[in-house]
């Protein structure tokens, strides 16, 4: 798993959650936005951490790069990641997607106990917590008015909203379970400014004086992400081991070839609980499967809450025979991947995919490529909407084939 975390300011890191990605060996990149780093693609990873920091959402003319994270923040939801935003990037998340962001009541600072919701504490990701848990607060605003379509699941007596759920992979704390002493040490250090004396705002000593409240804040949040991991992968790596070996496929070479060469997969998704699946047409471009469709409909809004999908290609190559009934098989090769359907939302990466797939069906039927711009303009007659296009970059793939000499198999005219 690929793990990428934007960071404001040099003194808020992920702290803990980073020494839980190191322990379980995943990729961990970082852009330093008050250094103007520049931002990943959308494909280069799958987790996104949003960090905290002293400036507000609004101070977009202060930090001008603001405007460019939301839109980063944004098109990183449209794609289907998991997102995890802690005290101001949970804000950035809120008013990227059409929440409010405004002065709390009172400006908490310090160790003050949170209220899980029952909705909360029922599911896996935070069945762990106690109904009351002791956190770590440094904010002065909050996500006054929640996103549409996103939950509450925590609050206390200073703040009615202390964290979200969009989407069942977006997730805005207000409050952080990361910290580490040394990142506590560091906001005091250089926002000391902020710790005006008042009824939820602590002094230095007593926000350093709790290690056993670090220890545990790391520890739900260790246990939160594993959870979230253990979710995230029933669309990937987990579940996907081939019982019947003898069958198994592992030559790269003819895997990547029946993937360029076929034209149609089934892609399987989940709704309300339920299997759907619709075969599509695709293209396998530089490790990744894509395929397209309106802009509207069931496919799009179940892949909009619950991307991830499996992706079956097949072929059967004829009947295989046996003068035993029971041993009569087929002649095949299948591929299966595993992972999340992304919504691409780079015009260029879009027109590059839709080329790819009339080169694929009709090929040197059209004398003009496609361009971003006209992707860009392009709207479906039927439902006004432009045409969207997913890339499902697998986190696991599985093959198998039962390859059989052509003179073995069933041929009626031979009868």
């Amino acid at each position: 798993m690929r793990l990428h975390y934007l960071q404001h300011v040099p003194f808020e890191n992920p702290g803990s959650i980073l020494t839980w990605a190191k322990e379980n060996d995943h990729v961990i990149t970082n852009t330093q936005l008050y250094q103007n780093a520049s931002l990943p693609k959308q494909q280069d990873f799958d987790w996104l951490v949003v960090m905290g920091g002293p400036m507000n959402i609004y101070e977009e003319e202060k930090y001008p790069w603001l405007a460019v994270e939301k839109a980063f923040i944004r098109e990183a939801i449209a794609s289907g990641k998991v997102i995890i935003g802690l005290c101001l990037g949970g804000q950035l998340i809120a008013d990227a997607i059409g929440g409010k962001v405004t002065q709390n009541p009172y400006k908490e600072i310090g160790w003050f106990p949170i209220r899980l919701s029952e909705a909360a504490r029922l599911s896996p990701l935070f069945s762990f917590f106690p109904e009351q848990s002791v956190v770590f607060q440094w904010h002065g605003d909050t996500f006054s008015i929640l996103p549409e379509d996103a939950e509450c699941i925590a609050e206390s007596q200073a703040c009615k909203h202390q964290a979200f759920i969009y989407k069942k992979r977006v997730f805005a704390f207000q409050y952080h379970m990361e910290n580490t002493p040394d990142i506590i040490e560091g906001l005091v250090e250089n926002c000391k400014e902020e710790m005006v004396p008042d009824l939820y705002v602590q002094t230095p000593e007593e926000l350093l004086a709790h290690p056993e409240y670090i220890e545990q804040n790391n520890k739900w949040m260790n246990q939160f992400l594993a959870q979230l991991e253990k979710m995230y992968r029933k669309g990937g790596a987990l579940m996907h081991q081939i019982s019947y070996t003898k069958r198994n496929c592992t030559d790269r070479e003819k895997i990547e070839t029946f993937l360029l060469r076929e034209r149609v997969g089934v892609l399987g998704m989940v709704s309300d609980s339920l299997p759907y699946a619709v075969p599509v047409n695709y293209v396998w471009h530089k490790g990744s499967v894509y395929f397209h469709g309106m802009g509207s409909g069931k496919k799009v809004s179940i892949l909009s809450d619950n991307p991830p999908v499996i992706f079956t290609i097949y072929k059967e190559h004829g009947t295989v025979t046996d003068p035993v009934p029971c041993h009569v098989d087929t002649s095949y090769m299948s591929v299966m991947l595993f992972g999340q359907a992304a919504k691409v939302t780079d015009s260029e990466e879009a027109a590059a995919v839709l080329q790819k797939l009339l080169e694929k069906f009709m090929p040197k039927y059209y004398s003009h490529p496609l361009t971003s711009t006209l992707i860009e303009k392009y709207r479906s007659g039927m439902d006004g909407n432009g045409v969207a296009v997913y890339r499902l970059t697998p986190q696991e793939m599985t093959a198998k084939e039962n390859a059989v000499a052509a003179d073995q198999l069933f041929n009626q005219k031979a009868q």
